[in-house]
């Protein structure tokens, strides 16, 4: 662990703010404290969406090259504390190592690629000569920033998941409010305490932790224009439902199933299905949920993935790099899959 047992504050308008209520962040994998987090009310959200409303006025006018050349300055502070926001991910989240730091790497391909993004023309030239009156005369379509961008993110990548949301809005000039997970928000804290130490816009970029209860507040204000989330579906479906007119984009847990047929390398198969099932507890939207194996071939298949698994799967400490397999985010969630397992049996 690398973040000691002190009260790491809300960002909003680039403002370190600490507030009387608190949020223990703890290890899953041995209960130890991670950090305090300030946990922020009502009013710091309102306080977040303000100052990501009064940034945009700034950030919808920023020429491309600017913000491309934020992006790529957060790409290379990431970089350069990989080790530190990797041992973050662990400790927060029970991540295994490699895991965390490939999660690491894939946050500075994304805000890398949005850089590219940014470079790019939002315009489209059309030939408006289809019929007569438009002869010898070209129209242009434009886009533009909606404005505040509300994201709310999981547990499960608490880096790339944020870059997710705040990468595209930086790329695009839209300024953002996010809402990590309370199991997982310190590296969500150090990730916007290099965009702003990067030179981002005041209120650019917000991050305010607060109880889940208060999750919707935004997505009511007219202020915001359109809402970003990931997690559960039936989380997902209560946002777009209450969100009315406004843009929604929601990435949803999966059910992802492999099929395995008869003329398959099962050797070569084997063991990308059992790193895919159980990496990370298999907490991950794409793991792998279920197999559908052709009937020939199923008892051996079946035979030689236990086999694999059994000696090849490690499960422990997640700073052990032999460990694929690490704890489940709370004691809850393996309550819940160990009534799934006797379920199934």
């Amino acid at each position: 662990m690398t973040t000691p047992a002190a009260q790491l504050p809300l960002i909003t308008g680039s403002q370190r703010i600490n507030t009387a209520a608190e949020l223990l962040v703890k290890n899953p994998y041995d209960g130890s404290v991670v950090g305090h987090v300030a946990m922020g009310d009502a009013s710091h959200l309102d306080q977040a969406v303000s100052a990501a409303h009064k940034a945009f006025d700034t950030t919808r006018r920023q020429p491309p090259h600017e913000r491309a050349e934020l992006l790529l300055r957060v790409a290379a502070a990431i970089k350069t504390h990989a080790a530190d926001l990797a041992a973050t991910i662990v400790a927060e989240s029970g991540k295994p190592i490699v895991l965390a730091e490939a999660e690491v790497a894939r946050a500075v391909i994304t805000f890398t690629c949005a850089a590219d993004v940014a470079r790019q023309s939002s315009s489209e030239v059309l030939d408006a000569g289809a019929y007569a009156p438009g002869a010898r005369h070209l129209a242009i379509s434009k886009r533009f920033p909606l404005g505040v961008v509300y994201g709310m993110t999981p547990f499960n990548f608490p880096l790339n998941l944020v870059a997710h949301k705040i990468a595209p809005a930086i790329a695009c000039g839209a300024t953002i409010v996010v809402k990590p997970s309370p199991r997982t928000p310190i590296t969500a804290l150090k990730l916007v305490n290099f965009i702003n130490d990067c030179g981002a816009v005041p209120g650019q970029v917000n991050v305010v932790t607060c109880p889940n209860e208060l999750a919707m507040n935004p997505v009511h204000d007219a202020r915001v224009k359109t809402a970003s989330f990931t997690g559960s579906v039936p989380v997902g479906w209560q946002i777009k439902q209450q969100a009315l007119k406004k843009k929604v984009t929601l990435e949803l847990g999966g059910n992802a199933a492999v099929v395995v047929h008869e003329d398959a390398d099962i050797d070569a198969a084997i063991p990308l299905i059992a790193a895919g099932a159980f990496a990370y507890a298999g907490q991950s939207c794409i793991s792998v949920q279920r197999i559908l194996v052709h009937r020939p071939i199923y008892q051996s298949f079946r035979d030689k993935l236990v086999g694999y698994v059994n000696v090849h799967i490690r499960s422990g400490d997640p700073n052990s790099r032999d460990v694929l397999n690490g704890p489940l985010i709370t004691a809850e969630a393996q309550d819940r899959v160990l009534a799934q397992i006797g379920n199934a049996l």
